[in-house]
């Protein structure tokens, strides 16, 4: 998978859609763009540019919410980088990079987990 390094106007089609189905969170948070909750399954990657991703690389995350401009999702542990690829929907999937922005413990889906903030960088072509 290689780096387009723009999101593009599918990109912002594909989080409409996902989030079309899903209840609308009340939030006080300050944020340009709606976060929304949506808690479902989504696979999730370290990320070191250049260094081509394999299917193996993903794991399985429940997602804690969505929006245009990033995500955030339960793990066991911290990631490993500060990059993450994600792979978004059903097959045949769209696949975004972005960045770490936060962490913090939380209970989660599966107990105490690390929740990461993530904010949306790129898309990667595979």
């Amino acid at each position: 998978m290689q780096p387009t390094g723009s999101l593009d106007g599918d990109f912002f089609s594909l989080v409409h859609d996902l989030l079309r189905d899903q209840q609308e969170a009340a939030t006080d948070e300050r944020r340009d763009h709606d976060r929304r909750q949506y808690t479902c399954l989504q696979l999730v990657a370290s990320y070191i540019p250049g260094q081509p991703l394999q299917p193996g690389d993903f794991d399985k995350r429940f997602f804690d919410d969505l929006s245009e401009t990033g995500f955030a999702y339960f793990t066991p542990h911290p990631p490993e980088t500060r990059q993450v690829a994600v792979a978004l929907g059903v097959a045949p999937f769209t696949f975004l990079t972005a960045d770490v922005v936060n962490q913090a413990l939380s209970d989660g889906p599966e107990g105490r987990q690390y929740r990461i903030g993530c904010h949306f960088t790129g898309r990667l072509d595979g």
